[in-house]
């Protein structure tokens, strides 16, 4: 899955090999995923389309909470930093987003 993919490089990037940017990528593109997932949707969005869809579609139907598109957003934030982005905020976003696909697996 995109997200163990994701921690692999999230562990080399703590080891020194920069490799924060290909991780937060596949956390973004889980994230988008299961958002999709959640909302019905057979296909994940593009992320340069992502907060528009969260926006326009996703929250005022109900199927996403202002608070998982807020997430979603973080992700899509931390990757345009590509490997400048501190191990420390992408630890945190790994954590965060699969708290969030676990919870979307669950309702599935």
């Amino acid at each position: 899955s995109k997200l163990e993919a994701a921690r692999l490089l999230l562990a080399q990037t703590q080891a020194g090999v920069p490799l924060g940017g290909p991780a937060t990528d596949l956390l973004l593109g889980a994230l988008l995923c299961a958002g999709a997932l959640l909302a019905g949707r057979g296909q994940s969005p593009d992320p340069r389309e992502a907060g528009i869809w969260l926006y326009a579609e996703a929250i005022p139907r109900g199927a996403i909470e202002p608070s998982d598109a807020a997430l979603v957003m973080r992700a899509m934030a931390l990757a345009q930093g590509g490997d400048s982005v501190p191990p420390a905020l992408l630890q945190d976003l790994a954590s965060d987003a699969a708290t969030f696909i676990r919870r979307v697996t669950d309702q599935a």
